[in-house]
């Protein structure tokens, strides 16, 4: 092994140790229920309900869990009115992909599911880059963009925010591995299915689904097709638009049927709220509580149904 090759795997390693090392702080700091702030505590009792209830509504079963929790935990739970009743009003892609693990580990399931999507999406990057230098180079910079950024920490919230990271890298990578030839052969399936006519198609999937869970992401689609586009590939280019416009209708179509809206941040919405109960009447002491909390806390949710 040659001497910077060395230098570099242990940076490299070094650098993951100490990644680790503050992602376990950091989940010291994080494992107890009663420290769930923002979206955590609707993401939390939406996963719960798709892994135990089978669905996203709201109804009793969801309401005796959330009084079930340690006091201060799962202060807030964003809720939404549609046609068919009450439902959690986020995206459903995160509490669905992540109910099994819930259902094995319960709620440190959630953190399980980022970490194992995180790790898919690390070998993904990996394998790309190491197509086209050597691979102590393509290591260094994975690692580097693991270890000094922010990434591992988003991995210790119970919220969708990990997964969109993941599943963007592992989308746009895909989309786009076509317009890089590799400079050497692939060694691993993984490297094998990046050649693959396959992998693209994939790829433009991935990123519709979370174009569906914040739309801004919906620019990740765009530029994979505008790329092929740049590069002449126009039928590649407008194929890949198309298979993400496709799974933008198909996820879209999911959120309506498990929550009963196409786009849940547009429907009616109102919080339920471990203190107070549901629902929360405009005239009534629950108004004044809500009012009284800083505007993050309930991340701008209008306390009352229009």
């Amino acid at each position: 092994m040659s001497e910077r090759l060395f230098s570099i795997r242990a940076l490299a390693i070094l650098l993951l140790l100490a990644t680790a090392a503050g992602f376990i702080w950091l989940g010291s700091l994080r494992h107890s229920l009663e420290n769930v702030i923002g979206d955590e505590g609707t993401f939390m009792a939406m996963t719960a309900s798709a892994a135990q209830d089978g669905d996203l509504r709201f109804d009793e079963r969801d309401e005796e869990r959330i009084r079930r929790q340690p006091k201060g935990g799962r202060w807030v739970v964003i809720l939404q009115q549609t046609e068919s009743g009450l439902a959690y009003s986020k995206p459903a892609a995160f509490s669905i992909m992540a109910a099994p693990f819930q259902r094995l580990a319960g709620e440190p399931g959630l953190v399980i599911f980022n970490g194992v999507m995180l790790t898919l999406a690390i070998l993904v990057a990996f394998e790309f880059a190491r197509r086209l230098g050597p691979v102590d180079d393509a290591l260094l910079t994975v690692v580097t963009f693991v270890g000094a950024s922010c990434v591992m920490s988003y991995v210790a919230w119970r919220i969708s925010d990990s997964l969109q990271l993941s599943l963007a890298v592992i989308g746009l990578t895909l989309c786009v591995a076509d317009l890089q030839p590799a400079v050497r052969p692939p060694s691993s399936r993984l490297g094998r299915f990046l050649e693959s006519p396959w992998a693209v198609w994939l790829g433009a999937t991935v990123l519709g689904v979370v174009a569906v869970m914040r739309y801004p992401n919906a620019l990740l689609g765009v530029g994979a097709s505008a790329a092929y586009i740049l590069h002449r590939r126009w039928r590649r280019g407008l194929a890949v638009a198309a298979v993400f416009a496709l799974s933008v209708v198909g996820m879209s179509l999911i959120n309506w049927a498990s929550t009963g809206a196409v786009v849940p941040y547009k429907a009616k919405r109102t919080s339920f709220n471990i203190q107070t109960g549901y629902p929360v009447d405009a005239e009534s002491a629950e108004t004044e509580y809500f009012a009284a909390r800083p505007a993050t806390q309930t991340m701008g949710v209008k306390p009352t149904l229009e």
